[in-house]
């Protein structure tokens, strides 16, 4: 049984800039004797909040297959190169047939980016593929080139999942074929032997390079899993099948606009035409240079035969066979100047796109630290203004404590018996109520205090008019009860929320029935430690860590 390497990674940075990938792959014996690659140290491509744009300027993007590539699928080859540095799997599973051009196109991608991973193709090879590839030469070529880290496996999909270990395959790769056979191939059996960071790629999604029961499948799973599709070619469709995919997770988000997943699809089919045309200008290239070289060598049948003829003299000049050969030569040579200036113009086309691609992520960032700056002041431009707020109803409270008693003495001015009865009325409320001038002076002095006073630091003001405002305006402060229950507070000459802040909590008064003081102390030590005021602190942070403001 093989046993993949798992990765059980469900958090990725957000702050480096860069990315590593550790080039050294671990071996261990299992309890049964099977070598077991043990998960790697490598750190996976850092996600950013800023999407899938920062991703996009990749250098893999660009890099040459070092495979001979059947031209059909070398539209997607760097769309392959991308997913593979992005993703970084640990373990990869390719399934169907024609496996060899994206197969290895994923080998040297994880050989040249030094990834720590595990590769296998599956396929029964019961055929020579469309691409002229048979079991043996794939198998030669992997073993001559990727073998340390690849297996090729002739047997049948499912058969082969029951060698996988649930939980272990980060990308499954499924190449839908001409005669794709649904009965043959269950999707919900390999779905537990995926990782938390799967994804899954199935090529032939289009509209008529897959049948019917291909179509059926895809459509299956696009209603179970989020997925991104690209159009060009036979079609890829990518399903994001784990709950911890790192940052190739930006692909599938919701928040992507339909321009950006159109310019997605352009970016990669021109890349992938770019792919094509070098192919075939480097074909192109070594036919005529061969034919060039064949043609003009001495010991060529053909030019031996041109020379025979020519010396020969037949019709005393030129035969047509050699003036033939000749025009071959000529267009030969015409050929290779054009696949020349051809392979260049493609070249300076995708040095084009890397800068226009360059110019996109610069812009982006610029945008990206202007929307964070623009953030930032927005949020301390509200907490100014919740804290104004916040002192705008204590001001307001504190005028209309003051208006109140006042009001029936400036109504009743020039009659002596409202005067007198108003002052009667306060007589009989009891000697722990303040006279209205004598508060006053108490409530002017604290503004001053508080609001005016150069002689207090502004930053210890502002936590005073803070912690002034949060108690005048809780319930958990009753004024009143706390004039009537603490003599030593009615008989002061400060308001009674200063009196708490500056000398009730550390008597051990309590602001009312719905706070008790001495519990609150004694039950955070925290609290007492830190020589916070204990209602400021149950206001601020005690409510919302759940802790108890009484005994009950």
């Amino acid at each position: 049984m093989i046993v993949a390497m798992t990765s059980r990674k469900r958090r990725f940075s957000k702050s480096l800039p860069g990315h590593r990938a550790s080039t050294t792959q671990r071996v261990s014996t299992s309890d049964n004797g099977m070598l077991t690659a043990l998960p790697s140290s490598s750190a996976a491509i850092p996600a950013t909040a800023d999407g899938i744009v920062p991703l996009l300027v990749q250098r893999s993007m660009f890099w040459k297959p070092a495979y001979s590539l059947d031209l059909s699928k070398a539209d997607y080859i760097p769309l392959i190169f991308w997913l593979t540095d992005i993703h970084r799997p640990n373990s990869l599973v390719e399934l169907g047939p024609d496996t060899a051009a994206f197969y290895f196109a994923f080998c040297q991608s994880i050989e040249r980016l030094g990834l720590a991973a595990q590769c296998f193709a599956i396929d029964e090879w019961t055929s020579e593929s469309r691409s002229g590839s048979t079991y043996e030469t794939v198998e030669s070529y992997n073993a001559s080139h990727y073998g340390a880290f690849s297996t090729i496996l002739k047997m049948s999909p499912p058969k082969a999942k029951d060698n996988f270990v649930d939980r272990s395959v980060d990308l499954l790769q499924l190449n839908l074929a001409d005669d794709f056979d649904k009965s043959a191939f269950h999707f919900d059996d390999w779905l537990p032997k995926l990782s938390d960071k799967a994804i899954v790629l199935v090529y032939g999604t289009s509209v008529g390079a897959s049948p019917r029961a291909a179509r059926e499948l895809v459509a299956t799973l696009k209603n179970k899993y989020p997925s991104f599709e690209f159009l060009h070619g036979r079609g890829m469709t990518i399903f994001c099948v784990g709950d911890s995919v790192g940052p190739i997770s930006h692909l599938f988000s919701d928040e992507l606009s339909p321009l950006t997943k159109q310019t997605l699809c352009d970016m990669f089919a021109r890349l992938g035409q770019a792919c094509i045309d070098a192919q075939l200008a480097a074909r192109y290239l070594d036919q005529a240079q061969s034919f060039q070289i064949n043609g003009s060598t001495p010991h060529s049948s053909e030019t031996n035969s041109v020379q025979s003829i020519d010396n020969s003299k037949v019709t005393g000049g030129e035969t047509s066979e050699a003036v033939e050969l000749r025009e071959k030569l000529k267009a030969a040579e015409a050929l290779v100047i054009e696949l020349r200036q051809e392979l260049k113009d493609t070249t300076t086309n995708a040095d084009n796109l890397r800068k226009f691609l360059e110019q996109i992520k610069s812009k982006f960032s610029d945008q990206s630290n202007e929307l964070i700056h623009t953030s930032r002041a927005l949020a301390d431009s509200r907490v100014k203004e919740e804290r104004l707020a916040r002192e705008m109803v204590l001001l307001t409270q504190m005028f209309l404590k003051i208006k109140q008693p006042t009001s029936n003495v400036v109504k009743g001015k020039g009659n002596a018996s409202n005067v007198n009865e108003h002052a009667s009325g306060i007589k009989n409320r009891g000697d722990s109520i303040l006279t209205p001038p004598k508060r006053h002076r108490k409530l002017s002095r604290l503004l001053r205090e508080v609001l005016g006073s150069g002689s207090i630091d502004s930053r210890k003001r502002a936590k005073e008019r803070e912690a002034i405002a949060m108690l005048a305006t809780s319930e958990l402060f009753d004024e009143k009860w706390y004039l009537n229950t603490y003599p030593d507070a009615a008989s002061s000459n400060l308001h009674p929320v200063e009196h708490y802040l500056r000398i009730g909590a550390k008597a051990g008064h309590n602001p009312s029935k719905k706070f008790n003081t001495l519990f609150y102390l004694q039950t955070y030590e925290d609290v007492a430690q830190a020589g916070v005021n204990p209602l400021v602190h149950y206001l601020k942070f005690g409510k919302n860590e759940n802790r108890r403001p009484t005994p009950r």
